[in-house]
Formats: structure tokens, sequence, C-alpha cells
């Protein structure tokens, strides 16, 4: 895997000034972030958004989904007063351009011996990154 920094991140709303004053949101109300994230190719992109309150250390995640047009869309819920900081964080998905690849492959007729090998190391990097409630036995 190739550790190149190739995404793009633009259009991050909601902000104020880029970023240089908070906004404002009550306490039981949703922040909508939304961005323009996408490669310098033809790469499978994902993103999060990542958020925590002013007085916790450890950063919670949200998954963005595409709406299309490279335009993503994610959602936190303000839970307690205080300032909130949060950013967005994209990365080329190589374990989704495999699987896309190899469906493209599968459904041309092609051999995929080695692609479903290139799969199975994928497999295991993931098993290593999830905790013992996300794995299937």
């Amino acid at each position: 895997m190739q550790n190149q920094t190739r995404i793009i991140i633009e259009n991050v709303t909601p902000q104020l000034d880029g970023g240089a004053f908070f906004i404002k949101r009550i306490v039981g109300q949703t922040v909508v972030v939304k961005a323009n994230v996408f490669s310098d190719g033809h790469d499978v992109v994902a993103c999060c958004v990542k958020y925590k309150h002013e007085k916790k250390k450890k950063w919670q995640e949200v998954r963005m989904t595409e709406t299309g047009n490279d335009e993503w869309i994610a959602e936190f819920k303000v839970d307690q007063q205080g300032f909130y900081s949060y950013f967005v964080e994209g990365w080329v998905d190589y374990a989704l351009n495999w699987q896309h690849g190899t469906e493209r492959k599968i459904q041309d007729n092609q051999q995929v011996k080695s692609e479903l090998l290139e799969g199975a190391e994928y497999c295991q990097a993931i098993l290593k990154e999830v905790n013992k409630d996300e794995k299937i036995t």
C-alpha cells in the first residue's frame, strides 16, 4: 500500500471565518457536516468527521456518506454544553479499490487467483484492527 497524501478536502461546512470561531448549537441539536472530498485519481475514497467536547480527551468518529458529486455528509449530536471541535479526515480505501477491481474482472470472466490472495492480505490487516465484539466467529 502506498502512503501518499492524495486526498483533497474542501468546502467544509458549517464553519465561521475558516474555523476561527466556534459555530453555535444548543444541547440536543445535531451538527450536520458537509465537505467535498476527492482524490487525485480514480481511487475509492472514504472519510469521516472526528469530533470531541472541550472536556473530553478522546475523539469520536462518524463515517461520512457520499451524496454525489464528491460531496460527503455526516452528523453528530451536541450532548452537553460547551465547545466542540471537529474536523474531516479522508483517505484512499485500498481494500474497496481491490474489491471494485476484482468484481469488474469477475464480471469480465477473467482469472482472479492473485487478486483473491491480495484480498486475503487485506482481510488479515483488517482483523488486526477490530475488537472482539466486531469479529465474526
